[in-house]
């Protein structure tokens, strides 16, 4: 059920982005330079707390991507916000 979930959603986006290719990527590029230093940091605190590397990379290895979260509530995707990522959202 949860595959079939995660590829309806990823066709969706695939759909509502399709044609706007090298923004999307500029997009994603600008939002990952953001995102990893602080997946980074809750990664080490994650291990800090003596959690398994393994499953502290796991845990967080989504984090800013936005969805579906625990118990169905929908996290917003972090830094969609940003100048590149609007300039997308205008096409």
């Amino acid at each position: 059920m949860t595959s079939l979930l995660l590829f309806a959603q990823s066709s969706l986006a695939g759909n509502y982005y399709s044609g706007k290719g090298d923004d999307m990527s500029a997009c994603e590029q600008a939002r990952e330079r953001l995102i990893a230093p602080e997946r980074e940091r809750l990664i080490d605190k994650c291990i800090a707390e003596k959690k398994d590397a393994g499953y502290c990379e796991n845990h967080y290895r989504d984090y800013g991507s936005g969805g579906m979260g625990a118990g169905g509530k929908y996290r917003k995707r972090l830094y969609n916000d940003i100048p590149a990522c609007q300039k997308v959202e205008r096409q």
